[in-house]
């Protein structure tokens, strides 16, 4: 059965995330970081060009999919925060690495 869970009461991690696809931040759950991607806004687009790629729940499906076919993936969870479906990402980087956008 797919849980959603209510990630609002998590602690907030002191991490930042860069990248163009829909805000992101970090919080704790269960002293691990995750990192949580909110579905970016599609206000301004045309309903013709809407890209779903970013969505939080194709995220999360896809990755349970590739696990469910064997191919190693980032753990996810479901959940909602700030009013938003969000899909939270187990962090897979050690505490002395950082992803650098260019």
């Amino acid at each position: 059965m797919l849980e959603i869970k209510d990630f609002n009461k998590e602690e907030i991690a002191k991490k930042a995330y860069g990248g163009h696809s829909g805000s992101k931040i970090g919080i704790i759950i269960d002293g691990e970081t995750y990192l949580v991607k909110f579905p970016k806004s599609t206000k301004s687009m045309n309903v013709d060009s809407i890209s779903y790629t970013t969505s939080p729940l194709l995220e999360y499906l896809g990755s349970h999919i590739y696990e469910i076919i064997g191919i190693d993936t980032h753990q996810t969870s479901l959940g909602y925060l700030n009013g938003k479906i969000v899909v939270a990402c187990k962090e897979f980087l050690k505490n002395t690495e950082e992803i650098i956008d260019f």
